[in-house]
């Protein structure tokens, strides 16, 4: 008698298995896929994992992978790598929590509070307090409002106010056990100015003059100071510079067009003509603008040589052995970010070159030699001008613009505009916050408007995560993909402030006088002790 052989569950149809899966909840597809190899292979499929993504995240566009490259590593992503497990609350300050910051490869987080103290943390391999500092005491402040570490890490930089209500600001050294050692301290005349890490050696503070009646320059005027330097490096015209950020890269695409323009200059022609010229040598010609304007930007990033390239190797005759020693071969370049204008609603963009700060470290700008008087007002004018430093680059926006935020990796500048809200008649009823994004690759002002609620303002954003906070709510976005949070995080009192480390393991909020510690739970697990 023969026995009559059953099909082996390892071997069924694939079609067969994947209109089984199709019916498994996210838990119960992962659990069957880790049965046998056959059952793995069909349990990972893109057609499986992309419904119970989109329906898991109400996300705009999910017809495109952002960040892995499957629909299953997308989905444990945002399960797995988002800081979404409290695990530590510390609450022995017993002050007001006023800010709170990660160092630029996580390795560090600092607290200020609100009587000028400050708290320094490590963060590998797992979360360690280090170091208490009462700036009260050390400095005669009343108050340390927002903390900057380097961008190497070994220095800290703490903006406050002095009795009397003088703001000013003091760097620190980190030594590798952690602990704190005073550098420097600088003034700052307007209240509103911070000080800022312009690269791991010099920081920027600022100065603001007011004007007694309107002269052809505006009615005020704003320096800004490279520390350790004597004399003045950049002026700014039209109100007082505030919130300035220094993002470690320039994109080729900025650059290049601000190449653009320095050629223009000297073939006295205008930009437009040399994107034309540049259209055309390309021969990007589409009947679709958008397909146009897309080609452009493709032949802009690709085209990255400087100006100063262009002068010597186009406008003159060079040796085929001629090297090239232009700023942008060279990394070192920031871009200053900052805000002006008489409603904060400009935002401008300036290229530091290293060429810049030697020629001011050299003490170029300034010489003894005295100038014949100019003949005429127009002379005297453009005499000055010539000492004022303008942006490179300005958008002017619908409003003020508040909570200027640079993500973890400076890739993408968030903020938010206050703009007037109307009726159906036009009439102003209010205002509100809206959030905006520059793409700095792009430089182009993105509006991603925040679905279901309001907003109080940005907070922090690292490569694949924005916060965004409201009363007592953390809210997380997926930036790339926009739209509904992917994790809500509830408090019991209002959020004062909050940060995020750049691989997006943890989370910070500052809650009253109270820090509230996320963690992933991946981090949670690879740092819980083994079983046994």
């Amino acid at each position: 008698m023969h026995r009559v052989a059953t099909p082996r569950w390892d071997c069924l149809l694939g079609s067969l298995l994947h209109d089984i899966f199709s019916h498994l909840d996210a838990r119960d597809l992962a659990v069957a896929g880790a049965s046998n190899r056959h059952w793995y292979r069909i349990s990972r499929t893109d057609e499986l994992w992309q419904p119970l993504f989109e329906e898991k995240h109400d996300l705009w566009d999910c017809s495109k992978l952002l960040i892995t490259e499957a629909y299953f590593d997308e989905y444990t992503y945002f399960e797995n790598q988002i800081p979404t497990k409290k695990t530590q609350v510390v609450d022995d300050f017993e002050i007001e929590l006023k800010h709170v910051t990660f160092s630029s490869n996580g390795k560090y987080f600092a607290v200020c509070g609100a009587n000028a103290l400050i708290w320094l943390w490590r963060t590998e391999p797992e979360i360690e307090f280090l170091t208490e500092k009462d700036l009260a005491k050390s400095l005669q402040w009343v108050e340390a409002d927002t903390i900057e570490f380097s961008p190497d890490e070994a220095k800290l930089l703490v903006n406050g106010k002095k009795t009397g209500g003088r703001r000013e600001f003091s760097c620190f050294s980190i030594s590798e056990t952690g602990s704190v050692r005073y550098l420097c301290r600088i003034m700052c005349t307007p209240l509103e100015y911070l000080g800022c890490w312009l690269d791991s050696r010099y920081v920027l503070s600022g100065e603001f003059y007011q004007f007694g009646s309107p002269t052809s320059l505006g009615d005020s005027i704003s320096q800004l100071w490279l520390c350790s330097v004597p004399d003045d490096i950049f002026l700014n015209r039209t109100g007082r510079v505030c919130q300035v950020l220094i993002a470690r890269h320039v994109s080729p695409r900025f650059r290049r067009i601000l190449q653009l323009a320095d050629e223009a200059r000297w073939e006295q022609t205008t930009l437009s003509h040399k994107l034309l010229e540049l259209k055309t040598r390309a021969e990007i010609e589409c009947e679709d603008a958008d397909k146009e304007l897309d080609s452009l930007k493709k032949l802009l990033d690709t085209e990255s040589e400087c100006g100063e390239c262009y002068a010597h190797h186009t406008l003159k005759a060079q040796p085929a052995d001629f090297e090239c020693h232009c700023e942008c071969h060279q990394p070192a370049d920031r871009l200053m970010i900052y805000v002006n204008g008489d409603l904060c609603h400009r935002l401008n963009f300036k290229v530091i070159s290293q060429k810049m700060i030697n020629k001011a470290l050299n003490f170029e700008n300034y010489t003894t030699e005295k100038k014949a008087a100019p003949e005429n007002e127009t002379d005297s004018l453009e005499s000055i001008m010539e000492q004022i430093d303008q942006p490179d680059y300005f958008v002017e926006l619908d409003g003020s613009i508040q909570g200027l935020s640079l993500s973890t990796d400076h890739r993408m500048l968030e903020f938010a505009v206050r703009v007037v809200v109307e009726d159906t008649v036009g009439e102003v009823v209010g205002s509100q916050l809206e959030h905006r994004r520059v793409d700095l690759g792009k430089m182009i002002v993105e509006k991603k408007p925040v679905a279901g609620r309001p907003i109080s303002r940005v907070t922090c954003s690292s490569q694949r995560i924005v916060i965004s906070t409201h009363r007592r709510e953390l809210l997380l976005w997926a930036r790339d993909y926009g739209a509904e949070p992917v994790a809500n995080l509830v408090h019991e009192h209002p959020i004062t402030c909050s940060a995020v480390h750049p691989d997006n393991s943890i989370l910070l909020a500052c809650v009253g006088m109270d820090l509230h510690i996320w963690e992933s739970p991946l981090r949670v697990k690879s740092s819980s002790p083994p079983c046994g």
